[in-house]
């Protein structure tokens, strides 16, 4: 339906469009000496063109539309700036030298833009970040990040925290397409990985406005790889290995571009044994292996920009309970007993359409996750969720000064339950649709407004099926049901509809060129999702119940953040408050079903507060410190504390680099203080945790070759091998620590 709008718009706008393209150059120099800067990145992100400055510091698009197009300059140790290409005319740009990079450049908002003009503050971690961690739990990288955690069951299984929120409240997204994972749960990893991509942006607090309704607590945008340069071919072969897994990952790509056409492709391997903990020994049944393939093929034409894209992913990853650790006897790569198989395909066409002064954004997607849970039988668990989405937003016509962004979104989900001896969750089919306008108003150098609105109405059809097969000896769960013969659970048709609205007001304000204040006031809801409606049966090691009387989830939060930048220094101080009047939670009660507990879903007053604290300075251009720390606090009916809440954490950093070190280039050292402190505000279901405090450190560096370069990366996580309980593990209970001692290596040719 979708599709045929956007047909319909362009036929009936054709004629009077105009569309035109031109050629666009530039120039790129030191502002301060008028040398030229060869070497300059330029990136256009809206039509994913990427090339480098000469040697004469110039550089040139072909079929570059005349309206609305803007680039990302970058230089090493010069200012980011964002430019607006002009055709057929020679553009001057002129950077910069600083030491602190600021303000960043960022993907996951309206539209690209610096940080300084968002009212909403987005973090971004790069790929080069998330190698220098040096473990292959890819999850970990974003834990870096004050406000951000992770759920984890061992280095496979892994869910996001933001800001003591996570599970359904939380999106995690890949280049903007919502990922589909049975969110429900803790215990259901994305299957998603580091390779192939150019960095995460991260946005805490509520995101619902431009990317869907689950969005209440933030969201994961884990962003692909830019193009190889224009007129260039480009590829790179990796292998990382790890010493607390035994693990092995490998990873290859190729991609070309011309001024027209671009494609890629890559593909890589995992393999991870179990993994040691603190204590040396082998956490069982934690291992897991990955394989993906990631392909792309885009064109610019006079029109604007297409692309098609596919990602699959393959993850296998043993799961670490009570019920399997008695069965595991041998430390090997694949799981036997107890494990997730899980597949996740994505299929995306992005579409930048240039009407005249307007510009349309027209995506389309297809996201197929199969789920696959074996545990002493195959197929214990056997499901797939399809998901099909459509968005088109429309920058209308605007001023120098303000934006006005309209549109429209909508997703079809359908689960299906194939031959699995349970049924987690029904076979359903789900409908969601979204009304949602932005304007942006900028006053030159000092004053940015966001205003925006959302409506979203949500539809859930179950129809009627049975819940499940029943052995012989078990007990029934509801009092019709006759003990001792075989039977089945009915599950009866049922109609859910939702629908609400979300509002944003943010700004910024440019006090003078060093400070930056950010205050933004959102609402966001979400519907109760079907797991939370309908669930009545065995869920890994315990019964969950739904509710079928559960509201929708409103909360509204306030921030306010004070950036600080000078060329060698940077600071942010940020505070947040939210308050959800109507949370959806999980919570154990006194039943007991066959020897398990039986959890409800419920809903009570909820309120999480707290603050970030960030720094990054560069006293010389080689040293650079960087710290930051985190405090949550997450409270439930005024009484109790929320599960899941972190412990505070304060991180300490240094790095020492050198542009040219003999044969080496970029040479760097870097060294890692990460304290928890202890977190003695559990839930009713969790028990407290002690304060711990791990070291890291890596080297790394680019060495010339021929016609190639190849760089070397030598990590060692949790250095001095501490034993330790993270109190968002969920092996702790088991007795199972943390991950001990890591050296990990990798090697990268780049071609």
């Amino acid at each position: 339906m979708l599709k045929r709008i956007v047909f319909y718009i362009l036929l009936a706008a054709e004629g009077l469009s105009g569309f035109a393209a031109g050629v666009a150059k530039g120039y790129v120099f030191d502002k301060n000496t008028g040398e030229p800067l060869p070497g300059a990145s330029i990136y256009i992100h809206e039509l994913e063109r990427a090339t480098v400055s000469d040697d004469r510091g110039m550089f040139v698009f072909e079929a570059i539309p005349t309206k609305n197009v803007r680039a990302e300059i970058s230089f090493v140790g010069y200012e980011t700036k964002i430019v607006s290409l002009l055709t057929n005319e020679i553009l001057s740009i002129g950077l910069l030298t600083v030491l602190v990079e600021a303000p960043e450049v960022v993907v996951t908002a309206s539209n690209f833009v610096s940080q300084h003009e968002n009212a909403v503050k987005i973090e971004a971690i790069s790929l080069a970040a998330i190698e220098n961690i040096g473990t292959p739990s890819f999850l970990d990288a974003t834990a870096i990040l004050p406000g951000v955690d992770v759920i984890s069951r061992g280095n496979g299984i892994g869910k996001p925290v933001i800001r003591g929120l996570s599970n359904s409240n939380l999106l995690v997204l890949s280049n903007g397409v919502k990922l589909e994972n049975y969110q429900f749960s803790e215990d259901h990893p994305y299957v998603i990985d580091e390779t192939g991509i150019d960095r995460i942006e991260v946005i805490k607090g509520p995101a619902s406005l431009l990317y869907g309704s689950d969005a209440v607590g933030g969201l994961i945008n884990v962003l692909s790889e830019h193009p190889a340069a224009v007129g260039e071919t480009s590829g790179d072969v990796s292998v990382s290995v790890y010493s607390m897994s035994n693990g092995l990952t490998l990873n290859g790509g190729l991609k070309q571009s011309t001024q027209e056409v671009s494609w890629g492709l890559r593909g890589s391997l995992k393999s991870n044994r179990d993994y040691k903990d603190g204590v040396g020994r082998f956490v069982p049944n934690s291992r897991f292996g990955q394989q993906s393939v990631k392909t792309f093929l885009a064109r610019n034409s006079e029109l604007g920009f297409f692309k098609l894209s596919y990602d699959y992913s393959h993850l296998l990853a043993g799961m670490t309970n009570a019920a399997s650790i008695g069965l595991v006897n041998s430390n090997k790569y694949e799981p036997d007993v107890w494990f997730q198989n899980l597949s996740n395909h994505v299929l995306l066409s992005k579409n930048t359409i240039y009407l005249r002064d307007t510009k349309v954004n027209a995506n389309f997607s297809f996201n197929r996750n199969h789920r696959i849970l074996n545990t002493t039988e195959n197929n214990a668990v056997n499901m797939a969720l399809n998901s099909f989405g459509g968005e088109v937003k429309t920058w209308l016509p605007t001023s120098k000064y303000y934006d006005l962004i309209v549109g429209i979104q909508s997703q079809l989900k359908s689960n299906a339950n194939y031959d699995g001896l349970m049924r987690v969750l029904p076979d359903y089919n789900e409908q969601a649709y979204a009304f949602m306008g932005l304007f942006q108003y900028r006053l030159p150098d000092r004053l940015s407004l966001q205003v925006g609105a959302r409506y979203d109405l949500n539809s859930l059809f179950i129809p009627e099926q049975r819940k499940a097969i029943h052995s012989h000896d078990e007990e029934p769960a509801h009092e019709d049901e006759v003990p001792g013969e075989a039977h089945e659970q009915v599950m009866h048709e049922e109609n859910y509809v939702f629908h609400n609205a979300s509002i944003s007001v943010g700004a910024t304000y440019e006090m003078n060129r060093n400070v930056l204040v950010r205050a933004n006031v959102a609402s966001a809801f979400r519907p109760p999702n079907v797991a939370e409606l309908t669930q009545d049966g065995v869920h890994g090691n315990r019964y969950e119940k739904g509710d079928t009387s559960l509201l929708s989830q409103r909360n509204y939060e306030a921030d306010l953040s004070i950036h600080y930048h000078y060329s060698s220094f940077s600071a942010d101080v940020a505070a947040f408050y939210n308050f959800i009047p109507n949370y959806i939670y999980l919570s154990p009660t006194a039943m007991i079903y066959n020897e398990l507990l039986v959890y409800q879903y419920q809903q009570n007053k909820a309120r999480l507060l707290g603050g970030e604290v960030m720094f990054r300075f560069r006293p010389v251009s080689w040293i650079e410190m960087n710290g930051n720390l985190s405090v949550i606090r997450g409270m439930l009916n005024e009484s109790s504390y929320l599960p899941f809440i972190p412990h505070d954490k304060i991180n300490v950093g240094v790095k020492l680099m050198k542009e040219k070190y003999g044969f080496l280039k970029q040479a760097h050292f870097s060294a890692n203080v990460r304290y928890a402190f202890a977190q003695n505000r559990p839930s009713q279901f969790e028990t407290t945790t002690p304060q711990w405090t791990t070291v890291s450190v890596a080297a790394g560096a680019v060495i010339k070759l021929q016609n190639s370069e190849a760089s070397v990366l030598l990590s060692l996580s949790n250095a001095f091998n501490e034993q330790y309980y993270d109190h968002l593990s969920t092996l702790k209970p088991l007795g199972y620590k943390n991950p001990g001692r890591n050296l990990g290596l990798r090697l990268n040719w780049m071609f």
